[in-house]
């Protein structure tokens, strides 16, 4: 189930750090807005960080009671200003401890159930190798512990406007320091302090916790910056190993909806002009008579039936009977011919139509089924398939790197584009039995056509 989770980065994801540090730039620069389609909060939110986590199996529940009844059965996210959760917070212990799974990240200053402490930022640098394009307030970070589930495959992170976490309680458990600041840092309480946490109690409920001082490592923005993206995928995976079924995601106290309820509709498909069949020609006719003559003759058919007559039957009744059939079979043949309804003979083979990859797709997923649920699985095919093309191989993991790729290199940001390439890599990773209506999948295939002519290279035959 976990390879599906590699579907999370979406394509051309919005450039700029939040807050007041690189994200204002971006924010501020004249005419951005004229530029590009995207929402102008869309940096500062969370749908990519969301998705990755309801792609781990994960249903969204938009009230924190049920996720609190049962921990063993729920991650509950929590990001962004605390001030809001002082009813909430002195659950949350008791919620890990009981076998929950819990993100809380904010760069506030904070007490958590008196357990733990979080020290409000900006922690600044002056050493210019830990500052991002310049910002005293955005370090980059790459004393991480290597022995972490979180770090696999990351090599630095990435801040902003960052706290630090100043008291981390030991009474459940050992917490492992992810992410350590640097000493040349201010203030100097936040000096050598870790800035991401972990905490796993294997040996007794099998909650754990994510805890991190810096809310806006999980924003759309930021995970294009550093390893941000490798690491959002390593805590989703942390949180759910695919044992849990609900999650509440709270940002500034309010929950949020499912990432699905904001993916806009396909674009209508193009309508197609109807290509004409060509008449089959004389000289094509005799060719295809001569071939069948041919073939009758080396056969032997005449001998054939000859040494298998009935016995009783005379010789001048049975070649009679024999004439009259091979004429009957002729003339047959003509009528074929000449009607042209035949689909074998009026179709040169250079002229035939290639069948489309929704063909394809239709006739893969035909299988004494319902016609509704075999678009849904045709779908499936279709997106299965272009991912495929585009990477060259067959492995969710490939793709979702690929379409990491394809967000650094794009020099705009087309949100179109980024929730087509989203629906697609849904549809392809969650399969689904789910009725598609036909209008549906003519859409969703038109929306792969063109992003296929615009992503992969035509190959040359």
């Amino acid at each position: 189930m976990w390879l599906r989770a590699g579907c999370l980065l979406l394509a051309l994801i919005g450039g700029g750090l939040p807050a007041d540090g690189l994200g204002q730039e971006v924010a501020q620069a004249p005419g951005a807005a004229q530029a590009t389609s995207v929402p102008v909060d869309w940096q500062f939110r969370f749908d990519l960080f969301e998705m990755l986590l309801e792609q781990t199996g994960l249903n969204v529940s938009d009230s924190v009671d049920p996720i609190l009844s049962d921990p063993t059965q729920s991650v509950l996210v929590v990001l962004g200003n605390p001030d809001v959760l002082e009813d909430l917070a002195p659950s949350l212990h008791r919620f890990v401890e009981h076998g929950g799974a819990l993100l809380f990240a904010t760069d506030n200053s904070v007490w958590i159930s008196s357990y733990w402490h979080i020290g409000g930022g900006p922690v600044k640098t002056s050493q210019k190798k830990y500052m991002v394009q310049g910002h005293q307030d955005c370090l980059k970070l790459d004393a991480l512990a290597q022995d972490s589930p979180l770090t696999e495959g990351v090599g630095e992170i990435v801040l902003n406007r960052s706290g630090w976490l100043n008291r981390l309680d030991r009474r459940w458990g050992v917490w492992q320091h992810v992410a350590t600041l640097p000493s040349s840092v201010t203030p100097e309480a936040a000096s050598r302090r870790p800035v991401l946490a972990s905490l796993d109690l294997k040996s007794s409920s099998g909650g754990r916790m994510v805890l991190a001082a810096d809310h806006s490592l999980f924003t759309n923005g930021m995970l294009w910056h550093g390893d941000n993206a490798i690491l959002a995928i390593n805590v989703a995976k942390f949180l759910n190993s695919g044992k849990r079924r609900q999650l509440c995601f709270l940002k500034d106290g309010q929950p949020l909806a499912s990432f699905r309820e904001k993916l806009p509709e396909l674009l209508p498909p193009e309508e197609l002009p109807p290509v004409p069949l060509p008449e089959l020609e004389l000289e094509q006719m005799l060719r295809v008579a001569n071939t069948v003559i041919s073939k009758v003759e080396d056969s032997d058919l005449l001998n054939e039936f000859v040494a298998d007559r009935p016995r009783r039957l005379s010789s001048r009744s049975y070649y009679r009977v024999l004439l009259l059939g091979l004429a009957a079979l002729l003339f047959l043949i003509a009528v074929f011919l000449v009607s042209g309804k035949s689909k074998r003979f009026t179709t040169p083979w250079k002229n035939r139509r290639k069948m489309s990859n929704l063909d394809l797709a239709q006739m893969a997923s035909s299988r004494a089924i319902p016609r509704a649920v075999q678009r849904s699985q045709a779908a499936q095919v279709l997106a299965s398939q272009f991912l495929t093309d585009l990477t060259n191989s067959a492995n969710p993991e490939i793709w979702r790197a690929r379409v990491v790729a394809i967000d650094q290199e794009s020099p705009s940001h087309d949100e179109s584009r980024q929730f087509q390439l989203a629906s697609i890599l849904d549809v392809a990773c969650q399969p689904s039995n789910s009725p598609w209506p036909r209008q549906r999948l003519l859409e969703f295939n038109s929306a792969v056509e063109r992003l296929r002519q615009v992503l992969i290279p035509r190959r040359q035959v």
